[in-house]
């Protein structure tokens, strides 16, 4: 077998039903599940696992985005470190599901077999550097159980966002549990994201609701303390070890806080966060029980 075939037998053995996680049946442009006839499409080297009519709000600013990650000041603070910090982890007999990772991936693949999951179509079909490209809600991945050695999410958390506070923790709970399930016992999930100040913590919950009301879809932040991102993975990842870094840059050194907005820059002594990894890896084996 080739390096080519072994690549497309990978590729396609990953694949399951985003709905009943069901094993699917390969056609010419589409899969479709042997339990309940979900269908997935293929279309333009993508894996399409939710409509194509549903828009993100990347779809429009992630060309924007990616030529601003890397401008000075934004990939030191937010990425230099971090992607080393990945390198460290990721090996060439690794399956890498990379939540959010939109056209490119800020770290050197080290061999590992990624998959690229985003809810932006525009912006995964554009990225030729992962895998397998899949357009799919990080909650409703068509990927099977236990695949992944390791989960990484750099900056995607904070956008997964409903109409309400309430919403928003309803669905990072159902997207951890997602997580949970296609990664391997002894796997690594490693978020990268940014934990509110105090009082900028206290403010959001104060005014996130109207504000969202009043502002609507462009309103797609919502910025978690890492107690409570500590919380949630634990819960998904019962008995898992839980740690956090944290990355230090001059507080003069200046960035632009909003990604999109390249040309409006702060230092970042004014920037009301913490930028941290929140690592959990390992958890609990249940053992069968014994009949007495």
């Amino acid at each position: 077998m080739t390096s080519a075939d072994s690549l497309e037998k990978t590729r396609w053995s990953l694949l399951a039903c985003p709905k009943c996680h069901g094993n699917l049946s390969f056609l010419a442009d589409k899969a479709v599940c042997e339990v309940c006839n979900t269908e997935v499409l293929l279309q333009d080297g993508v894996v399409v696992a939710r409509e194509l009519a549903a828009k993100s709000y990347f779809d429009d600013v992630f060309e924007v985005m990616q030529a601003g990650n890397h401008a000075p000041g934004t990939w030191d603070i937010f990425y230099a470190e971090q992607a080393a910090a990945v390198e460290n982890i990721i090996a060439s007999d690794q399956v890498v599901v990379d939540i959010g990772c939109g056209p490119e991936l800020p770290y050197a693949k080290n061999g590992a077999f990624v998959v690229g999951v985003d809810a932006s179509y525009d912006s995964i079909r554009s990225n030729k550097v992962v895998d397998l490209r899949v357009f799919a809600s990080a909650a409703a991945m068509p990927l099977r159980d236990h695949v992944a050695d390791a989960i990484i999410c750099f900056y995607s958390v904070h956008h997964m966002t409903g109409k309400t506070i309430e919403e928003n923790r309803s669905i990072v709970k159902q997207v951890f549990q997602e997580f949970s399930r296609v990664l391997k016992l002894s796997g690594r999930l490693l978020v990268f994201d940014m934990s509110p100040w105090f009082p900028f913590a206290t403010a959001e919950e104060l005014v996130w609701n109207p504000a969202r009301k009043c502002i609507g879809t462009g309103l797609d932040m919502f910025f978690w303390k890492d107690w409570q991102l500590e919380r949630v993975g634990l819960e998904a990842l019962p008995g898992a070890k839980f740690s956090v870094r944290r990355f230090g840059q001059s507080p003069l050194r200046t960035f632009p806080p909003i990604f999109s907005k390249p040309g409006l820059r702060l230092p970042r002594f004014m920037y009301p966060f913490d930028i941290n990894l929140y690592v959990w890896e390992g958890r609990e084996i249940r053992l069968p029980s014994r009949p007495a």
